[in-house]
């Protein structure tokens, strides 16, 4: 017996995000759950209670995807669900408590935006360390994704 099967091709770009993205979004802005508080040990403020406009758009357009500029590799860049998951699995209140992790160097580490600038000020940060090892990417989000140069190289990691 023969089965055909005829599958449009479909892309990111394709698919209607928005309903997930805002389901999302919501999640994470939501105050952390007693459960929350005891992984991280301390009652602690979710930092993303309010995502800026201009990180949302990027959270929407990257959809989790990967993407690379010259040397610098964003893989991948998390949806809203799991820029929480990560936030307090790595307890980012505790170490960094204005920052969002938002995705991954594709080599380990972390970038992370600075909720408390209004430029969205962009860090790569070493999980295994990190206060020690957060170095400055670039003092704004957009800066951090035009610059092709290596991340390690950049933040002295």
């Amino acid at each position: 017996m023969e089965y055909e099967t005829q599958l449009e091709p479909r892309s990111a770009d394709a698919i209607d995000w928005a309903p997930t993205f805002e389901a999302q979004l919501a999640e994470l802005t939501a105050p952390f759950s007693g459960d929350d508080h005891a992984q991280l040990a301390g009652p602690f403020v979710n930092p993303a209670t309010t995502v800026p406009d201009p990180l949302q758009h990027f959270l929407r357009w990257a959809a989790g995807r990967d993407f690379s500029n010259g040397e610098r590799q964003w893989a991948p860049i998390f949806t809203p669900r799991q820029i929480r998951e990560y936030l307090i699995e790595y307890a980012f209140p505790v170490s960094h408590p204005t920052k969002l992790p938002i995705g991954m160097d594709g080599g380990g580490c972390f970038y992370v935006v600075d909720l408390a600038t209004a430029t969205l000020a962009t860090y790569l940060v070493d999980p295994g360390d990190p206060i020690a090892a957060c170095g400055l990417l670039a003092s704004s989000l957009w800066d951090a994704i035009a610059d092709g140069r290596s991340q390690i190289a950049v933040a002295g990691l």
